[in-house]
């Protein structure tokens, strides 16, 4: 199980334990996309092949680790994943290389609905991109049902750059949009609104079937689509996702390029955590143990100059001997660094 625990920062870092849910928890679909477009969740498989979706290198490098779309190709899977009234989350991570120009449809890589095609028209979610201004490109959520006009939400981004983008529907129907898990945009549907449609669920475009031709093509990379139903991740499950937590321990971690000293390492009752560039706390910190579950630990203290927060120590004396990983966002970029509890 794969808990999520931040410590979260304001202009000082603040130190406390919180454990989240597992990510396990609610998802009923997973589309890891790793040379296969199957869901190893929920078993879907695809019942349409449009053109020819391809695999290609992920966010990591690693070759046929995400799929890629052509402006010609996408999946369909049926009348699936319908959210009905339902608390939901959906996570992906995208790179968008092109875009139809002037269009007045989004590029979507993920569909579900969100058409005037459906019955009821409008309803479902979708996620897509549009050129809406000169030279600026928008990502966008959209939340429809057949009694409110679609809702839209959006948010600037850049071609060739790989983002992860989750969309929410929370307690009380507030909608939330995250682009790299930060709050880019929110918005309210009215109360209990059913967001079920007759439209099939598609990847790389909008597949309008059973009702008109499929639209809306998508040029660029999918990869690791996750459907959550019956809850909505927390700000924590959001980062552990969009700062890509859950592979920290599969990573192999470089000293020389960190820019991170943990000391003492092996630690017993405290660890210091020093950046040793200039770089400063900008962000989350995280400990995780061995297997990418988060920890928690107590209140620290803080190392401040004249810049900013340089250093953070943290009491570990209750965490279980063996080896953990912290991971701190900085002004760069987030850094990794290991350590071992004795």
């Amino acid at each position: 199980m794969k808990n999520t625990l931040i410590l979260l920062s304001a202009l000082l870092f603040y130190c406390t334990a919180s454990v989240g849910q597992s990510l396990n928890d609610s998802l009923i679909a997973h589309f890891p996309l790793d040379g296969s477009p199957n869901d190893v969740i929920g078993l879907l498989t695809p019942t349409v092949t449009h053109g020819t979706p391809g695999s290609c290198t992920d966010r990591f490098g690693d070759p046929n680790g995400a799929a890629c779309f052509d402006g010609a190709s996408f999946w369909s899977y049926g009348d699936v994943l319908d959210m009905d009234t339902s608390r939901y989350t959906i996570a992906l991570w995208c790179r968008i290389d092109s875009i139809t120009p002037n269009a007045t449809h989004h590029d979507y890589p993920l569909a579900k609905g969100t058409t005037v095609s459906g019955t009821p028209p409008l309803s479902g979610y979708s996620f897509g991109f549009r050129d809406d201004l000169p030279d600026t490109i928008s990502a966008a959520a959209m939340f429809g049902n057949n009694t409110q006009a679609l809702l839209i939400m959006d948010h600037p981004v850049s071609f060739g750059a790989w983002y992860h983008y989750t969309i929410s529907r929370c307690a009380e129907d507030e909608l939330s949009f995250f682009v790299n898990g930060v709050l880019v945009a929110a918005d309210q549907l009215a109360p209990n609104k059913n967001l079920s449609t007759n439209i099939h669920f598609s990847i790389g475009a909008a597949d309008r079937a059973p009702a008109d031709p499929p639209a809306g093509f998508f040029r660029g990379v999918v990869d690791d689509v996750r459907i959550y139903k019956g809850r909505c991740l927390s700000q924590a499950e959001v980062d552990t996702l969009a700062l890509d937590l859950l592979s920290v321990g599969s990573t192999p971690i470089k000293k020389d390029q960190l820019g991170l000293e943990l000391s003492p390492n092996p630690a017993t009752q405290t660890l210091r955590i020093d950046l040793t560039g200039s770089e400063k706390f900008t962000g989350p910190v995280l400990v995780l143990n061995a297997l990418g579950q988060a920890v928690p630990i107590t209140n620290g203290s803080l190392g401040q100059t004249g810049t900013g927060v340089r250093s953070l120590t943290v009491d570990v004396s209750g965490l279980p001997n063996g080896a953990y990983f912290v991971v701190v966002a900085t002004e760069k970029g987030r850094v990794h660094g290991r350590f071992v509890k004795e």
